[in-house]
């Protein structure tokens, strides 16, 4: 009949999820709740939901940045064919590899996280969504600030001068091409780094709020059509 609807209620203990997965993984039964016209009590999305959502949304996207802000100038540097990894000519295809090693884990949680717009079917997953989004937005803003922040001090703080010291105190041989080429170059891989970084934070931060309008505009059209249906 038109105008029937189910309620969900939550009638046992609710646990508190510990990883994307696991929140996405609610998400996905609410939203095969809510695709069946199922109505959530008002405040059945609470604040401590909302905090715990957030917060879920946070660490997976500051999770790896040490890893980043290592990786990405030795990347580079890798590239430019200043270390030697894949030899002094890096092709197309190490290049490729050593993005991927450096944002692979970002960018994987980065998609599980937009693609889960797809389970925006009511108003408590467009709750959860909007924490979870709010939450990754968030770190990819202090993410990027704070890497881009640190190499801009590494190219202001650290000069040959400084670099020969530190290498003779820990008494490191110097008598190889690298280190020269380093020496010479660091300046430009700490540039570059802070260009990728601030780059790849602002594709974050777009592609997960497009993402975010997409699922609320199918969730217009989706209340929509209900509206229409429950009239007649």
């Amino acid at each position: 009949m038109a105008g029937e609807s189910v309620v969900i209620a939550n009638g046992g203990a609710r646990q508190k999820n510990k990883c994307l997965i696991d929140a996405i993984s609610e998400m996905q039964q609410m939203s095969a709740g809510e695709a069946m016209r199922a109505e959530m009590p008002k405040d059945f999305f609470t604040w401590s939901m909302q905090i715990e959502y957030f917060s879920i949304g946070l660490k997976a996207f500051l999770a790896g940045a040490v890893i980043i802000a290592l990786l990405l100038p030795i990347s580079i540097a890798a590239s430019m064919g200043l270390i030697p990894i894949f030899g002094y000519r890096a092709n197309i295809y190490d290049k490729i590899y050593m993005f991927i090693l450096t944002f692979g884990v970002y960018g994987g949680g980065l998609f599980i996280l937009v693609s889960c717009g797809k389970y925006v079917k009511g108003e408590y997953t467009r709750s959860i969504a909007r924490a979870l989004f709010s939450g990754a937005a968030t770190a990819a803003i202090f993410k990027g600030a704070v890497l881009f922040v640190l190499y801009q001090l590494a190219q202001t703080l650290i000069s040959p001068e400084r670099v020969v010291k530190v290498v003779d105190y820990l008494t490191l041989p110097t008598n190889n091409t690298v280190y020269y080429m380093l020496l010479g170059n660091y300046k430009q891989i700490f540039r570059i780094s802070s260009t990728i970084i601030i780059i790849f934070a602002a594709a974050s931060i777009i592609a997960i709020t497009v993402s975010y309008i997409i699922a609320i505009r199918k969730l217009s059209k989706i209340q929509d059509i209900n509206d229409r249906y429950i009239k007649t």
